[in-house]
């Protein structure tokens, strides 16, 4: 804070001197500030000016001494080289303490909504934990499977759950309950006992089918779908910043004791990730598919369409009107792209593709972690074994067992769009997706 001696006393203490104004100060104070009022000569105004100039051209020097210096890519390496000691050196002391368990408490409003979310209630405190102490020295780190929803997500962990017998494990804690329907954490507060597991995630995968199954030593294939994927709502409901997706990418939902909590785990906990890919039309399409299967409990909810070409064109109809006017009047999309992709069925969800795989890639960049690409027509006959091959060595695992043949998918670029329709995507996908996104769509192109 600047300090301005000044000379004589206050109108408030009598002085004859003819004050020329009031001055309004800021005083910062943490994150709170005050409003100062104080009175000054007019000699006293010359000098605080003077001041506030000296210093006004003493940062302006500053900054153009700065803007000035450029980073070369040396000086970046050199600058992640010290990011990465730093790095290590927290985690060698990590290695020096072991995390204490603390006592889960009871769920809040157990029974009740929860007024923060009506559809979950917030997971107890819990304090994090390091793979590299003794107390979890065998337990495997976390390799995520990334995957835009309907991309080959959940063929791609059986096929590691089965040619490995080792369990996998996911975020969604919810969809795989053991017989006590309470999900299973992969991770302990120490001893491994029902009231020391860490609730925060991740969990396995089909804890009641996992008997004969191994924990991985090194890897346990763990599901996320991150965030920005919500199909069928307005532009400002699946839009994502940079940290929320990574935060969405870490995030849990589980069940514990019959009550539906969230989570989010440590990203320290993530060292490699598996980055699924899947032709953007086909991924579209398997969306309305798996839609039209939860929605069609709903008497009258799909409006009478089917799967098929005719059904998923009626569908998609009906959500892009829904939608678009919230389209043209968010910031989210530019008025030129707009245009061109309103023709196109399902255009939103194209939109929601290529941001998606784009926030992936700044992610696991981010993070810094060792990321393989997999393209879900890879499994076919011709590439299977090595994409398996390549798969299995990355996650450190050996293939000891056997799996379901791969049925390739049914391809509906052709049958469900249009030529048009299809070159208009391809436009527009390039224009909005990232350089290294669009190095590996291309090729659906």
């Amino acid at each position: 804070m600047m300090a301005v001696e000044t000379e004589g006393l206050s109108p408030r203490r009598g002085s004859s001197k003819r004050w020329r104004a009031a001055c309004f100060l800021f005083v910062f104070m943490g994150s709170s500030s005050l409003l100062v009022t104080t009175f000054m000569t007019e000699d006293q105004v010359q000098r605080f000016q003077a001041v506030l100039l000296r210093q006004n051209q003493v940062a302006k020097s500053k900054s153009k001494a700065a803007s000035s210096i450029s980073i070369s890519d040396d000086d970046n390496a050199t600058i992640r080289g010290r990011k990465q000691q730093k790095k290590l050196a927290q985690q060698k002391n990590a290695t020096k303490t072991t995390t204490t368990s603390s006592r889960l408490r009871p769920a809040p409003n157990q029974g009740k909504k929860n007024k923060e979310s009506p559809l979950f209630v917030k997971a107890p405190p819990q304090n994090s934990i390091s793979i590299t102490s003794d107390a979890h020295k065998t337990d495997p780190r976390i390799a995520w499977l990334m995957s835009f929803p309907n991309s080959g997500t959940s063929y791609t962990g059986q096929l590691v759950k089965h040619l490995t017998r080792t369990k996998t494990a996911s975020n969604y804690g919810e969809q795989n309950l053991d017989l006590q329907g309470s999900s299973v954490p992969v991770y302990h507060d120490g001893n491994k006992k029902q009231k020391d597991r860490n609730w925060q995630g991740p969990f396995y995968v089909d804890p009641t089918q996992s008997k004969g199954y191994e924990t991985p030593h090194a890897y346990v294939l763990t599901k996320t779908h991150c965030g920005g994927y919500t199909t069928n709502t307005s532009p400002e409901r699946y839009v994502e910043a940079t940290h929320s997706f990574r935060r969405r990418c870490l995030s849990t939902r589980y069940v514990k004791n019959g009550t539906l909590y969230k989570g989010e785990y440590d990203a320290a906990l993530v060292h490699k990730a598996i980055h699924l890919f899947r032709n953007p039309f086909d991924n579209v399409v398997s969306r309305f598919n798996f839609e039209h299967k939860r929605l069609e409990k709903k008497k009258g909810y799909t409006n009478g369409s089917t799967k098929s070409r005719e059904g998923f064109r009626a569908f998609c109809q009906q959500m892009d009107t829904t939608w678009k006017e919230s389209e043209r009047n968010s910031i989210v999309y530019e008025d030129s792209i707009l245009a061109k992709m309103e023709s196109v069925p399902c255009h939103s969800d194209f939109f929601r593709y290529v941001e998606w795989h784009n926030l992936a890639f700044v992610t696991t960049q981010d993070l810094g972690i060792e990321t393989m690409i997999l393209h879900y027509e890879d499994y076919g006959a011709s590439t299977f074994e090595t994409t398996k091959n390549k798969l299995l060595e990355f996650l450190e695992l050996e293939e000891r067992g056997v799996s379901s043949p791969f049925k390739d998918g049914k391809v509906y670029s052709k049958e469900y769009f249009t030529k048009k329709e299809r070159e208009v995507v391809k436009e527009v996908l390039q224009q909005l997706a990232l350089k290294t996104t669009w190095g590996y769509l291309e090729r659906y192109f």
